[in-house]
């Protein structure tokens, strides 16, 4: 106990007695602690980014989709357990142009599915009722109505045959990337109401009218395809008028994560090796500095073992200290600096949060 009290004291007084010593020691640390979250946290987030500059450019982030879905078969996908998110989209029908052609799709689409395929809404809100929709930036022009929300329009659109004319007031307007078509997107209160109409319809003269398309994002990537042949099997789909696949983007998850793997490997060695290397110099250099003192306390009684003792508790000290702090600099560099960065070169990406696998190394 009293040899603890001493030791205490020691490590005190050497902590006051060497301050300039100490601020050296906490500048270093903070840094390497920058480094490491910095470049993990860039890493991660170009990751993230060219992610989602790939599924942009396919259309859609769900890890499978099933085509000609109905409201049974959707239930029992949902309900199933490899599921861990799922949307969907219902086709109605086309508006018709001014020539009485058939123009861009008619369909109620699920907010998360509108994320998905990448309809970003930019001014409004999705559609709540009977009477409103949801449109393109390019409707306007082509409609020859003035560009805004709340703007009214009256359209005719062509569903299994039949044509409609109904007075619409638009509640929001979305852009979206290029592979996706325009289409025209309603409210769940119209949506029931077609749904209704069609079921009582027995000839089809748009086979794909009323039925949806289902997209899923299971637990992970790593087997794809086999947890989508599993949901299919374990749902009430029929393999022969249900359509499904995998995205693109995720046939080579299970490459793309050793790559992850080998890279984070190979950066862990490197920054690690980085960092021990500005620290261990900037305290080797402080207890060469202190050889006299050392060899003072040997003179007095203490063991080598002590006196590694108190180094290291001095140490501690001061990594409590630069650790914590070095983490939060980290952090709003990473989270408020980096992404400004990258967009200058043209990568709009964000933090999705502050990974807690930089937080753990």
């Amino acid at each position: 106990m009293k040899n603890s009290m001493i030791e205490k004291r020691l490590v005190r007084n050497n902590l006051k007695k060497n301050k300039f010593r100490n601020i050296c020691a906490i500048i270093a640390i903070v840094l390497t602690s920058i480094l490491f979250t910095s470049v993990f946290s860039v890493f991660f987030l170009l990751r993230d980014g060219f992610s989602e500059v790939e599924a942009r450019k396919n259309g859609w982030t769900g890890h499978a989709v099933i085509t000609g879905v109905t409201q049974k078969q959707f239930d029992s996908l949902k309900n199933n357990s490899l599921v861990e998110q799922i949307s969907y989209y219902i086709h109605y029908g086309f508006i018709l142009d001014k020539k009485k052609n058939l123009g861009v799709e008619l369909r109620y689409d699920q907010k998360q599915m509108l994320d998905w395929n990448f309809f970003d809404i930019i001014e409004g809100k999705i559609p709540q009722k009977r009477n409103e929709i949801l449109v393109s930036k390019d409707f306007f022009k082509r409609e020859n109505i003035k560009y805004g929300i709340n703007q009214k329009v009256e359209l005719a659109y062509w569903i299994n045959g039949s044509t409609y004319k109904q007075k619409f007031y638009i509640s929001g307007i979305y852009s979206k990337c290029e592979v996706q078509k325009e289409c025209v997107f309603i409210s769940k209160e119209l949506s029931n109401e077609l749904s209704k109409k069609l079921k009582e319809q027995s000839d089809m003269n748009d086979s794909a009218a009323g039925l949806g398309a289902v997209e899923v994002k299971f637990q992970n990537t790593h087997h794809l395809q086999e947890d989508l042949t599993s949901l299919i099997n374990q749902s009430t789909c029929d393999k022969q008028k249900n359509h499904y696949d995998i995205n693109p983007i995720y046939e080579s998850s299970d490459n793309s994560m050793k790559s992850e793997i080998i890279i984070l490997c190979v950066l862990l060695v490197v920054v690690g090796f980085i960092g021990y290397l500005i620290i261990y110099n900037v305290f080797y250099i402080s207890i060469r500095n202190d050889t006299r003192y050392y060899g003072l306390l040997r003179t007095l009684g203490f063991s080598k073992g002590e006196i590694k003792r108190l180094i290291r508790n001095e140490i501690y000290a001061i990594s409590l200290i630069a650790i914590p702090l070095g983490v939060v600099l980290g952090y709003v560099i990473s989270e408020v600096l980096l992404p400004k960065i990258l967009a200058l070169f043209q990568l709009s990406v964000k933090m999705n949060g502050f990974s807690i696998y930089i937080f753990i190394y």
